[in-house]
């Protein structure tokens, strides 16, 4: 019975974070930097992996161990989605610029240029 529940929430773990991969690529209301995009995975993805992984580490710990099978599964669990999630987006913090939206207005026109000021000499 322990096996089973170990294996079910193992493979909920490869779920989360194979839909962690998708939650990603939905467009945001504002515009976030890949920075920005690529800390939100990794937090994301380090709170699932700790819970599936807390779950587990009690689920396969030995009889009376449960609590620190709990805690050492939640830890490497964490660590584990973190790096799942921090992975996922690919970003170059040298080219990194904002996400750009498609929110289905038109673009605004440039505002006209200002009148100049150096007029000739009389």
């Amino acid at each position: 019975m322990r096996m089973f529940l170990a294996a079910g929430a193992a493979s909920l773990m490869i779920m989360a974070s194979a839909s962690l991969a998708f939650a990603g690529e939905a467009p945001a209301p504002t515009s976030q930097t890949c920075q920005q995009h690529q800390t939100n995975n990794t937090v994301a993805g380090a709170a699932v992996g700790a819970v599936v992984g807390g779950v587990v580490g009690n689920n396969v710990a030995a009889s009376g161990h449960h609590g620190a099978g709990t805690a050492l599964g939640a830890v490497v669990g964490g660590v584990t989605g973190g790096v799942i999630g921090h992975n996922v987006s690919n970003c170059d913090a040298a080219h990194d610029t904002p996400e750009v939206i498609d929110t289905g207005k038109q673009d605004e026109p440039p505002p006209p240029a200002p009148a100049p000021t150096n007029y000739p000499p009389k």
